[in-house]
């Protein structure tokens, strides 16, 4: 077995099947690619569909139905079970490039790495059809941009941040425990990737299009959702705290590093003024990301200046939350997401 894609599944009924139906054009030999779809406690039909699959296509995909636990539980169920040489992991609610596993398994077959990294068109579905980027993968059209050292990649500050653009040789993770860490529900994508290039992989990175990161109308957040504010928090906790594990163990690694806390820290701040916390609380946590050294940022960007001072004066949370609630989000995002998603 070549390649086992892992799919957690959860409620996306509505976008499964599209996703779905893109493995099955990868142009791979019977009996090569497999699919484990993770149904992770779903409550709407989603399950049923993966059993759809299941029965239509037994020799490629299979269904593991479990409680629901998080998506990294999911994936790490996922990575058990795989029969393939590679893993991949897709989101339910996205598409694989038509051909893509067989274009970047060829393209890479003789030099036997344990990373292939690759780029993602971002789609939004909210203004029609997507395009599929497959023309874009064409031999005169993508090129190798890094062949080498994983850890390298650290220093080089191209680590990416997402799982989703690349394939992981499963010998590889399992020979180093590596998987994703079940109390994360965000970051952990970028938390797993650190600790995969922290061991030295033989990473390949092609600049080919292969993925479509489908951005979708999802759920509003809930505002005062206290809840998924905490573990937004924990998350992005352990995050931070992998990063330091690293710095403290190789120096060097800060400069490179010093903009994925960055970016981090920026995200995590947008999450929390879109869903509102008491002004205490973020005082808090303030105080924990200043002693973390994730705050203040050192980018030169006017969001990140905007982060030091919101963290800097957290009495100017609340107006402020009440403002990205109640302008940013509604009025100003829609206009500029057709340029940042280009």
């Amino acid at each position: 077995m070549l390649l086992t894609t892992v799919v957690p599944v959860y409620n996306v009924e509505a976008f499964l099947r599209d996703g779905l139906d893109t493995l099955l054009g990868q142009n791979l030999p019977d009996g090569s690619h497999e699919v484990v779809l993770v149904d992770d406690g779903s409550s709407d039909s989603s399950g049923a569909i993966c059993d759809e699959y299941a029965r239509a296509h037994p020799g490629v995909f299979r269904v593991l139905h479990t409680p629901n636990r998080g998506v990294s539980t999911a994936r790490n169920l996922g990575i058990s079970e795989a029969r393939g040489t590679y893993i991949h992991f897709m989101d339910p609610d996205d598409r694989i490039a038509h051909g893509a596993y067989g274009f970047l398994l060829d393209l890479f077959s003789d030099r036997k790495p344990d990373y292939i990294g690759f780029r993602g068109h971002i789609a939004d579905m909210r203004h029609g059809a997507v395009n599929d980027p497959a023309a874009k993968m064409l031999p005169d059209k993508c090129s190798v941009i890094y062949d080498g050292d994983g850890y390298d990649l650290i220093k080089k500050a191209k680590v990416s941040t997402t799982v989703w653009n690349g394939l992981y040789r499963k010998s590889f993770l399992c020979s180093h425990s590596i998987g994703f860490d079940n109390d994360m529900a965000i970051a952990e994508d970028a938390e797993f990737n650190l600790r995969v290039m922290e061991h030295h992989p033989h990473a390949v990175v092609t600049n080919s299009m292969a993925y479509i990161y489908c951005m979708r109308e999802g759920s509003a957040v809930r505002k005062n959702d206290r809840k998924r504010a905490a573990v937004w928090m924990a998350s992005y906790l352990k995050y931070f705290a992998t990063v330091n594990s690293l710095v403290s163990r190789d120096s060097t690694l800060m400069k490179p590093l010093r903009g994925c806390l960055d970016t981090a820290a920026l995200n995590l701040t947008a999450k929390l003024l879109a869903i509102g916390i008491p002004r205490d609380e973020f005082a808090r946590l303030s105080r924990t990301l200043t002693h973390m050294h994730t705050v203040p940022t050192t980018g030169e960007g006017a969001w990140l200046k905007f982060v030091n001072c919101l963290y800097g004066h957290p009495g100017l949370y609340p107006f402020m939350s009440f403002v990205y609630r109640n302008f940013f989000i509604p009025v100003v995002y829609p206009m500029i997401l057709p340029i940042i998603s280009r």
